[in-house]
C-alpha cells in the first residue's frame, strides 16, 4: 500500500465538523439558489449564444482541474491530525484511500460540506459581479462559466462517490458513460497507478492533459521549494 494510504494517527471525526459542514451548506444554499437563478435568467435575457455555449465549458473545464488540485493537495500535503485542515480535508482523501468504497457509507453533509465551504468566496464573487449590472460579452461569458464552475464542483465529491457506488440510477449511469461527470473507468486510473496520477474527479476530462505534461509532480517540487510555507503541518512522505 502506498504511504499515502496509511493513516497518520487517524484523529477519528470531531463532532465539530459535522456542524461546519451543516453551517456550510446551509450558507451556500443560501447563497447559491437566487443566485442562479438570477445568473441564469440575465444570460438567457443577453441572447450571446456563443457565451452561452463557451462559458459552461470553459467552467465546467476549470470545475474540473479544481476538482484534481484539491484532490491531489489533500493526497499530498499534511497529515490526518493536522490541526483544523486535517479533519476536515485530508481525513476523508486518505480514509478513501485504505477504503475506497468508504465515500459511499458518507452521508450528504459528509460529501457536501467541504466543497461548499471552498464555495462560498465564488459565490460571493459572483453577487459583487452581477451586482455592477454590466450587459458585454464578457459578463455573459464570465457569469455562464462561473455558473457552471460553481455546479461542477458542487458535484464533484457526489460525482466521485457515484463512481464507487455499486448500484447507481439509470440517469446517473446515462451521464457517466458519456462522461458528462467522472465515470468509474476514469477513475479507477487514480488507484491502479498508485494515487499518483489521473486527480480530476469532476468528469476526468483533464486527467490526460494533465497527467502527459506531468503538472502535479512539477507544481509539487514547485511548492517543496518554498517548504517554509507549510511548517505548519507535517507533509506526507513519498
Amino acid at each position: 500500500m502506498s504511504k499515502r494510504g496509511k493513516a497518520a494517527g487517524d484523529p477519528g471525526r470531531p463532532p465539530w465538523v459535522l456542524a461546519a459542514e451543516i453551517l456550510s451548506v446551509t450558507v451556500f444554499a443560501g447563497l447559491a439558489i437566487p443566485l442562479m437563478v438570477g445568473a441564469l435568467a440575465a444570460i438567457w435575457k443577453a441572447r450571446m449564444w456563443w457565451a452561452l455555449v463557451a462559458g459552461p465549458v470553459a467552467g465546467y473545464l476549470l470545475a474540473d482541474v479544481g476538482s484534481g488540485t484539491v484532490h491531489w493537495f489533500g493526497d499530498t500535503f499534511y497529515e490526518e491530525n493536522t490541526p483544523v485542515i486535517g479533519p476536515l480535508l485530508i481525513r476523508t482523501f486518505r480514509e478513501h484511500h485504505r477504503d475506497p468504497e468508504s465515500i459511499t457509507r458518507h452521508g450528504f453533509f459528509e460529501v457536501n460540506g467541504c466543497n461548499c465551504l471552498g464555495l462560498i468566496p465564488f459565490l460571493l464573487i459572483e453577487w459583487w459581479f452581477s451586482s455592477l449590472h454590466i450587459n458585454s460579452a464578457f459578463a455573459t461569458f464570465f457569469q455562464a462559466a462561473l455558473v457552471a464552475l460553481v455546479v461542477g464542483l458542487f458535484g464533484t465529491n457526489q460525482f466521485h462517490k457515484w463512481s464507487h457506488a455499486r448500484q447507481v440510477p439509470a440517469f446517473v449511469r446515462w451521464l457517466q458513460r458519456r462522461r458528462l461527470i467522472l465515470s468509474p473507468a476514469q477513475h479507477q486510473r487514480h488507484h491502479r497507478g498508485g494515487f499518483n496520477r489521473s486527480y480530476c474527479i469532476t468528469t476526468g476530462w483533464m486527467n490526460s492533459v494533465l497527467d502527459a505534461i506531468h503538472f502535479y509532480p512539477i507544481l509539487e517540487r514547485a511548492i517543496r521549494a518554498f517548504r517554509p510555507l507549510f511548517a505548519g503541518g507535517e507533509e506526507m512522505e513519498r
